[in-house]
């Protein structure tokens, strides 16, 4: 049916995928990734080679060979998923190879269309059974492939928190199989709910304190809801000798959004001035420039109202804002922000 030429090669391939199950040096593992994709598309010319010597019909070949080189394709994909080369930072492993793989495997279905076509080798019913052994495969290897994914869309759609534990957690850094992807799953369930009460099924294993998956989702949730009261569920870290006030940040973020001021006034805002700059830029929203007037440093003051009126190009906020001289006679000895510097702002 196939050459010893192809038999060989494939063998070599089988070794490959077996390789990259244990390979976990990510550089390494990327430059392996593009070196197989080439050794895969030199393989599947030579099954492509042996498939045009087929007693069969011109559309059975063509349906053979693209079966060949789609399962030959996913089947590294897979093993990718499976191995510990990771994502990459910014996913950009992921990002590069998959493109790169799809490219190779649309050069090898064109190949397969428009390589001629003759000379007679095997039965009809031997090819079928063939046909139907890639067929089986190829939809074995799709739903590896896209099982995180559809278990993803039937938890984010029937918005259900319980369908997010059929998740398989494998490897620590994959796009397929990864550790943690059960908490991911509930944390954007319960975002898109609007249900705090779903981020307590989070356990945060697989991430260190400063990530926390949970307080992410108290965090959306109570982002949501403008309500502060779910950030208070949300758990101080601390690290590196240094406090990571997320409580604060949530609470900031609210008062920004709801344009509420009196938020900034709570215990734990501890950069009150910030706050207010904030919540008077209105959170993307119309703006709220009386709110600077709550900054008691001047410098800072004044810099909220040039924030503001840079934001929304609204040069009658600049009145605000004093001369020069008129700074460094209230005391100020050296004025950062001037009025003349707030119109330059506002009309960029």
């Amino acid at each position: 049916m196939f050459s010893k030429k192809t038999i060989n090669l494939f063998w070599i391939y089988i070794f490959i995928l077996v390789i990259l199950l244990f390979f976990s040096n990510e550089t390494f593992g990327f430059i392996l990734l593009l070196a197989f994709g080439i050794y895969t598309l030199v393989l599947v010319d030579s099954f492509l080679k042996d498939v045009s010597k087929m007693q069969c019909s011109i559309g059975s070949r063509i349906f053979t060979g693209v079966l060949l080189s789609t399962v030959l394709f996913l089947a590294v994909l897979l093993f990718y998923g499976l191995s510990n080369i990771g994502r990459g930072d910014d996913w950009i492993v992921v990002g590069i190879t998959l493109p790169f793989y799809g490219f190779f495997w649309g050069a090898s279905v064109i190949a397969s269309i428009v390589r001629p076509l003759k000379h007679k080798h095997l039965t009809g019913e031997r090819k079928k059974l063939m046909n139907l052994c890639l067929i089986l495969i190829l939809v074995v290897l799709i739903i590896f492939l896209f099982y995180s994914s559809t278990v993803n869309k039937i938890a984010l759609s029937s918005e259900g928190p319980n369908i997010c534990y059929l998740h398989l957690e494998i490897k620590d850094d994959s796009f397929i199989f990864r550790k943690g992807m059960v908490d991911d799953c509930i944390k954007d369930v319960a975002t898109k709910a609007n249900n705090y009460e779903y981020c307590a099924l989070i356990e945060d294993k697989y991430v260190l304190p400063q990530y926390s998956v949970k307080n992410k989702c108290y965090f959306n949730t109570a982002a949501s809801a403008s309500d502060v009261n779910i950030c208070y569920m949300m758990s101080d870290v601390n690290y590196d000798h240094y406090l990571n006030n997320i409580k604060a940040r949530c609470i900031q973020f609210i008062a920004a959004e709801t344009r509420d001021p009196s938020l900034c006034e709570l215990d734990e805002i501890e950069d009150k001035n910030k706050c207010y700059s904030q919540v008077a830029l209105g959170g993307g929203g119309s703006p709220n420039p009386d709110v600077c007037n709550k900054i008691d440093y001047h410098q800072d003051k004044y810099f909220c109202f040039s924030r503001v009126a840079e934001e929304f190009n609204d040069p009658s906020i600049c009145d605000n804002v004093p001369f020069e001289q008129e700074q460094i006679e209230q005391g100020i000895s050296n004025p950062v922000f001037t009025k003349q510097e707030c119109l330059e702002m506002s009309s960029r």
